[in-house]
């Protein structure tokens, strides 16, 4: 297939329809599917970029369409990294916008989050997981992680604004796209520091 990129005019057709449809799958594209590459579909496919750990230049050749195909040709709910088996903690870095998940020390998965706007900034400093629930609000995605910060209600959360990841975009909580914060619920109890 040729290569898909934002171009003026916009470039049409099936393959964009089917890309748009696969990113959709993946919970990286919300918006409706128009066979048209756009500034939106663009975005989607450097969030998707991001997440797959591949250079996130927003163009779709060979390697990002094979990531893409064998992301969605799975069962969502098949997570990849399996557990971590020692002592997991926590490391958000608001600058980088990364969650790193540590097992025993060392690292074991890292992940791109959005963090609070320069007006509504994350709280820094030293945090624990205090209450986790599924499906807690339609804008906290499918996951919930409450944090135990004294002055308000923070915590790291799904989204259903998933071309925000990577970006100083929330009231202060941290964001993670649904699938990522699936699997982090998964590994953290009432405690984990953060």
């Amino acid at each position: 297939g040729r290569i898909l990129k934002l171009t003026h005019p916009y470039l049409t057709g099936l393959d964009v329809k089917e890309l748009q449809e696969r990113l959709k799958q993946a919970n990286f594209y919300s918006k409706q599917v128009t066979e048209k590459f756009d500034e939106y579909t663009e975005e989607a496919v450097k969030n998707f970029q991001r997440y797959a750990g591949i250079k996130a230049d927003g163009i779709v050749g060979t390697q990002t369409l094979t990531r893409l195909t064998s992301e969605t040709d799975k069962p969502v709910t098949n997570t990849s990294a399996s557990s971590p088996k020692g002592k997991v903690r926590i490391l958000i870095d608001i600058n980088q916008q990364t969650l790193t998940v540590y097992d025993d020390e060392k690292i074991f998965k890292q992940f791109p989050v959005a963090v609070g706007k320069p007006a509504t900034p994350s709280p820094v400093g030293d945090w624990k997981i205090r209450n986790k629930a599924k499906h807690w609000g339609a804008g906290f995605g499918t996951r919930w992680l409450g944090l135990n910060v004294p002055w308000g209600t923070y915590g790291i959360h799904g989204t259903n604004k998933p071309e925000s990841i990577g970006t100083a975009a929330s009231q202060g909580c941290i964001r993670m796209f649904n699938r990522d914060v699936e699997q982090l619920y998964q590994w953290v109890s009432i405690g984990t520091p953060v």
